[in-house]
Formats: C-alpha cells, structure tokens, sequence
C-alpha cells in the first residue's frame, strides 16, 4: 500500500535522541514517541543518515528555542533515508524512494529511526551519493544556493566571499566556480589582511584594480568584513547570513542585504542536478553511530570543534 492518510489507525513509534530538558550534552536521552499520523502531504522517512546542525546543539542548550515546541523533543532536521508511506495527495514520490530533506525544528527530529516530513522539504537523492554524503550535503549547499539566487550571480560575474574555509563558503566556491564566476577568497590571515586569493594567483589592492560586484559574508562580524569592503564596487551590493555585532557606515556599497528565508523544494533540486553533474561535492568531516554516545561527541564537535566539512550521524548496517 503506497498511501496512508490522516486517518488510518496504524501507528509507529519513532525512537530517538533528543531531550527531556536543555542543558549540555549529559541532558540527550534515548526517547520513544507516537508517530503522528501521515498527514495528507507528508511523508513518513526511515532515517539512515542524519546531519549535525548548528541548530541542533543550540536547540539542545537552551540557546535556540521555539514557542511551538514542547518538550521532549527528538532533535535533529535534515537527513537521508527512504520514504515508507506517503499521505493521500502525494504524487511525486513513492514508498522506496531514496531521499534527502531538510524539516523545521520540531518535536520529531531526524535523530531517530524514522520522522515525517512535509512532501515540499522532500527531494529525490543524487544518485552517484550515498545515505551519509546526501546528509553531509544539506544545510551548507542550501544556504550557498540561495546566496547566489539572492545576488543574482550570473556567469562572468565578480563575487568575494568573506568565510572561504566556513562550510557554507566550501559550497559557494563550488557552486560559483560551475556557474562561472570569478571567485575572490578575502584571506583572513591578520598578516595577509589586503590579500585576496583567485584561482591560485594572490592580489593586492595597492598593485592591482581587481574589484566585485557582490560580496557574500558568511561569517558576519569582525576585521575581515571592513577590510573586504575596499575590494568593491561603488555598485557593489553586499549579503549576509547573520547581522553583525556593530554598525558599519558604509558609504561605498548602495545594497547591504541579510539572507532570512531559504526557498527548501527548489535548492534541492537544484543541488541534486549540480551534484549528478559533478558540480558539487559534499565536505565530510566526521561520522558518528546514531546513539547518544555518537551524538554527544558531534555536538562537541559542531560546538567547539571548528572543524571544517560536515557532521553526521548514522544507523549501522
């Protein structure tokens, strides 16, 4: 049976690790809810990868809370696996398809054995990655994606990125580099503050006239976005991921924009095309068992690791 809707009485439980109050990593808990009954455009996910967020240690520490969400929670929100049931007015998918989503923060997390899933955070997984590259792929090339729709990046155009070696910035390279861009890397070495980096070849402002039309910040605070600024543009526009902690008087760029809402269906999307073609590559740093164990030494990392590449967290076999 393909479908199952709102009102079939079958239920499932989802086992996972999550919380019962917020505190450190000794607050994760195994947990075991009810799975909710598939809604009519939902689809219930057997996990097999689940990815480690910056949201993720915030929301278990208390840092990151939401006042539609009532504890315990299972925590987790981006992952792999493979679709089980769908509800009624699904059609794009079936059960067995291998996927990849992101969800909201919500009580049933990805952490976990299985989870639902709105049908539009839902995509088909690139079919040269496994299970744990697609969850390595998730949060990072979203973000980097909806940068380059936000400054209308076109072939031939001139982008800085300010946080090259941030896991957001390892995604916009690629993704710019395939879309033809000149790409500048703003070094953020103190001792090479007026350097910038281009396919290899270093640049100084004193002894070349190398400026972009856009900069994307993916760090948002700190020496390296004043010192990025003389490589603009009058023209110039400027995006950012998060509002930096002082006011910049900026006189040089007209457009100082902050990227707030991310368009889920279509990234993917996109992201599987440029992964398939070979585009895009997922940085992995760490995989972790899906147990409490695993999940504390990610959110450590995630937390205080300043790893480059990504965390994720797996079931075995």
């Amino acid at each position: 049976m393909n479908n199952i809707n709102s009102n079939n009485k079958r239920r499932h439980s989802m086992k996972g690790i999550g919380i019962l109050q917020y505190g450190d990593i000794h607050q994760l808990r195994e947990i075991v809810l009810v799975t909710p009954p598939v809604g009519n455009d939902e689809i219930l996910i057997q996990i097999k990868a689940s990815g480690v967020l910056e949201s993720d240690w915030q929301l278990r520490s208390g840092q990151r809370l939401s006042d539609n969400l009532n504890l315990p929670v299972i925590l987790g929100s981006s992952g792999a696996g493979i679709i089980k049931a769908i509800g009624k007015d699904v059609s794009q998918f079936k059960v067995g398809d291998k996927v990849f989503f992101l969800t909201t923060i919500s009580t049933y997390g990805t952490y976990a054995n299985e989870t639902l899933v709105p049908s539009s955070n839902v995509c088909l997984m690139p079919n040269n990655l496994t299970f744990i590259e697609s969850a390595a792929l998730l949060e990072s090339s979203i973000a980097a994606w909806q940068a380059t729709v936000e400054g209308r990046v076109r072939e031939g155009s001139h982008v800085l990125i300010l946080g090259s070696q941030t896991n957001v910035g390892l995604m916009l390279i690629q993704l710019l580099r395939a879309m033809g861009t000149v790409v500048g890397i703003l070094s953020e070495d103190v001792k090479q503050k007026d350097v910038i980096h281009i396919d290899g070849d270093c640049l100084d402002p004193i002894h070349k006239q190398q400026r972009f039309d856009l900069l994307i910040d993916t760090i948002g605070q700190g020496y390296p976005y004043l010192s990025a600024l003389r490589w603009l543009k009058p023209e110039a526009e400027v995006l950012k991921f998060t509002k930096p902690k002082f006011q910049v008087v900026d006189k040089e760029c007209l457009s100082i924009r902050y990227i707030t809402t991310y368009s889920i269906k279509k990234g993917l999307e996109e992201i599987k095309q440029l992964v398939e073609k070979g585009n895009l590559t997922p940085v992995l740093a760490y995989v972790y068992p899906l147990n409490i164990e695993g999940i504390q030494k990610a959110h450590i990392k995630k937390q205080y690791g300043h790893c480059q590449g990504e965390i994720v967290v797996c079931h075995r076999g």
